[in-house]
This record gives C-alpha cells, sequence and structure tokens, in this order.
C-alpha cells in the first residue's frame, strides 16, 4: 500500500517541479521511509491530541513546539508532502473516474479493507451501522444530514464486531443510483457488508434505518441471524403494538414459518419501542435487569459501530483538508490503528492493567514509553527523510529526552 502511495506521490512531485524556477531543499521525491515517517508522526499528533493544531505551533523552534516532529522533518516538508500526497494514477484519472467515482483512492481503500478482514475473525455477533468523516470541500458524494454532528460528511457503512469493536469491513456510500435495483438501499447496503461473515450462523444487529422483514429473509438464506429496532410506520407491525400503554407493557408476536419474533416494548408512559428478531423464538426476561431479553441482547450488541467510532474519534489523524481522498486517508490510518489495538488486545489479554493504561501503552504515550527507542528511530529519519535542522536538532532532541523522564506522555515513536 505505501508502495503504492510513494508511487503516485513522485508523479505529482515530478509535475509540480515544473511550477518552481528554483530547487528549495524539500523538492524532491519521496521514499517509503519518508511516507512511514509523514504516518507516524500523524500518529503522534493523534495520540497526543494535537491534529488540530497548527503546524507553526507543532514546529515551534522556541521551546514549545514538538521535537519528534521537528527532528523528523521541517515544517515545509510535512506540509509540502501533505499537498503532494497522491493514491491514483493521475494519467488515468479521468476515464476512471466516469466509471468509478472513488477511484481517486479506490485501490489504497480496497487493500485496506481487504487487510481488516485478513488479520481478524469476528464473533458471534456483527453490528451495521454508519459511519460519517466530517468533511465540508468539494466531493460528489458527500452527504448533508442536519441531526448528526457532523452536518456534512462522507458517509461509510460498516460491519464491526459487537464486542471488541473491530471494523470487519467497509463501503464507501457514493450517492442514490450506486446500489442495484430491487432491495431498498438500507437492505442493499446490509447485504453488501456480510458476505464475510455469510453461512456461519452469526448474529448481525442493526438500528431501525436498515431493519425490516425483507432484510431479515435475506439474512435467514445467508444462514444469519438479525435483531435489531424497527421503525413504527412498516406495514408488518400490527396495530395494537402502535396503540399507547403504560410503562411496562410488554407484547409479544411470532411468526413460527420464518422464525421471526416481534416484539413491543412501553419504556415510557404511551412510548413504544419495537424489536425484530430471528434469533429469539420465545417469551424470556431477564431475571437481573427485569428487561426482555431481545431488549437486553439488542442494547448489548447495537454500540459496535459506535464504539469503533468513539475510539478513532479519540487519538483521530484527521487534519484540516478540502481534498476529498485526503480525508478518507486520514481515516483509514485511525481505523487502522484501532483495528491494530483491538487485534493487539485479543492476542496479548495481560497488556495493560486499566483500559486508559493499554491504550497509552499501545500508542506509545504511557508510562512505558522506550526513550532509546524513540532515539534511534529519530536518528534514522533524520538520515533518511528531508530534515533541514540536521544532527544538530537531533542531539537537541536526544536532550529534551534525557531531561523529560518523568514526562513521558509527550512523545512517541515516529515509524
Amino acid at each position: 500500500m505505501i508502495t503504492e502511495i510513494v508511487t503516485w506521490t513522485n508523479q505529482k512531485i515530478e509535475n509540480v517541479k515544473t511550477t518552481y524556477t528554483s530547487k528549495p531543499g524539500f523538492l524532491y521525491n519521496t521514499s517509503v521511509t519518508e511516507i512511514r515517517a509523514l504516518i507516524g508522526i500523524l500518529l503522534f499528533l493523534g495520540a497526543t491530541k494535537s491534529s488540530k493544531e497548527s503546524t507553526a505551533s507543532i514546529w515551534a523552534k522556541d521551546g514549545t513546539g514538538k521535537p519528534i516532529c521537528i527532528a523528523a522533518m521541517s515544517q515545509k516538508c510535512f506540509l509540502f508532502l501533505v499537498y503532494s500526497l497522491r493514491f491514483d494514477d493521475s494519467s488515468t484519472r479521468a476515464q476512471q473516474r466516469a466509471d468509478d467515482k472513488l477511484a481517486r483512492i479506490r485501490n489504497i481503500y480496497d487493500k485496506f479493507v481487504i487487510t481488516c478482514e485478513a488479520n481478524y475473525t469476528p464473533g458471534i455477533g456483527c453490528t451495521v451501522d454508519e459511519s460519517l468523516h466530517e468533511f465540508r470541500g468539494m466531493c460528489s458524494f458527500k452527504q448533508y444530514i442536519p441531526n448528526k454532528l457532523s452536518k456534512y460528511s462522507t458517509k461509510v457503512y460498516v460491519l464491526a464486531d459487537s464486542k471488541p469493536f473491530y471494523l470487519v469491513y467497509s463501503k464507501i456510500y457514493m450517492g442514490a443510483g450506486t446500489h442495484a435495483p430491487g432491495l431498498p438501499v438500507p437492505t442493499q447496503a446490509v447485504l453488501n457488508l456480510v458476505p464475510l461473515v455469510s453461512g456461519t450462523n452469526r448474529n448481525i444487529t442493526t438500528d431501525n434505518y436498515y431493519t425490516s422483514i425483507p432484510l431479515a429473509m435475506e439474512l435467514k438464506s445467508r444462514k444469519l441471524t438479525l435483531v435489531g429496532m424497527m421503525n413504527k410506520n412498516k406495514a408488518c407491525i400490527p396495530p395494537s403494538f402502535l396503540e399507547k400503554a403504560d410503562e411496562g407493557t410488554v407484547q409479544y408476536t411470532f411468526d413460527h414459518a420464518n422464525n421471526c419474533t416481534l416484539l413491543s416494548v412501553a419504556p415510557k408512559k404511551n412510548k413504544k419501542v419495537i424489536f425484530l428478531s430471528t434469533m429469539h423464538s420465545e417469551k424470556k426476561r431477564e431475571e437481573d435487569t427485569g428487561k426482555e431479553e431481545i431488549n437486553v441482547f439488542y442494547n448489548q450488541e447495537k454500540v459496535g459501530v459506535g464504539s469503533h467510532d468513539q475510539m478513532c474519534s479519540l487519538y483521530t489523524t484527521a487534519r484540516k483538508t478540502n481534498c476529498w481522498p485526503m480525508r478518507l486517508f486520514y481515516g483509514i490510518i485511525y481505523s487502522g490503528a484501532s483495528n491494530a489495538f483491538v487485534s493487539f488486545s485479543e492476542n496479548v489479554p495481560n497488556f495493560g492493567e486499566h483500559k486508559k493504561e493499554k491504550r497509552q501503552k499501545f500508542l506509545g504515550t504511557g508510562p512505558c514509553f522506550d526513550h532509546s527507542t524513540c532515539t534511534s528511530e529519530i536518528r534514522s529519519a533524520a538520515n533518511t527523510a528531508r530534515c533541514e535542522t540536521g544532527h544538530s536538532q537531533l542531539r537537541h532532541f536526544t536532550g529534551t529526552l534525557t531531561s523529560s523522564k518523568h514526562h513521558p506522555a509527550s512523545f512517541s515513536t515516529a515509524q
């Protein structure tokens, strides 16, 4: 993936070179090492919650800047690489764009999704929901959703593991007319995400935007069950389910032929919530909570995608941009980092005593941060990447590390 990014980024740099009458120090082709350093800086800024900070502040040399970024590459180099970063062949872009709106980052995004699939086996339950990448620039498939915090954004349909919140598969929504005819868009969106788990008898949890009887039947034919909340305007819902009722009222209806169960719950007076399940076939109530089993199961499983988004937003790498491929690339970086943390934690169960410490330790910003490793990585970056500050800056950075042993959370390896 990085090799492909280097190829197309160098193509852009070659085109940019012709616009310069003199050659500045940052104007030459990039390399795999340098792109890795760039990604490392983005991850470091996300880990220290500095993604929104200006580059002038990050590269300030008055003692308030971030020494690891200053030592890795110059501010001009960082800005030039972010400007030049490309993910496709510009010579064939016009032809590919006519067939695919996502052509500018299609190969990179598909490789990311394939890698996510190959490195993790989902648990018994998965969640389907949309993830929003905030973006206000020009984009033909940008969405306006007024009731969301990110009103202008690109929408990504996500299949995530319900428990460790691993992103298993994702697909970018590219606007009306991009789904196959015959099925509603929400139903088709779910079916596009589940081939990886089809035939495994896993459960899929969805919210009221996706849940429907046709979706339940389609998933049943793929040997998958469905549990989800339903909109109350569905024709299949009995009229008695929608009547006013006192708090705590519970109603069931069963379709044993299709193995479908409808549940109506009144959490408050005159307020009804409808659930559909092909996983449950009988009335059952949890003794601990006093709630219906379907209701409790849905509340436990529905958080998969939302929790993944929360993990990503906590240490987001997204910087301000008007280029939609760059916005999706930032999303790849922080989703990949979140997936890596989940995968590592599952394989090393005793890693970190507390949840917060585990995340800090994994990102290299916690108490176990290795100063010697950081110094060696920065020395390698200073020798291979564009670094106008030279070895004097490296010596300054090493001295800063030595005098800051009690505050390791300010540094992380850039690799």
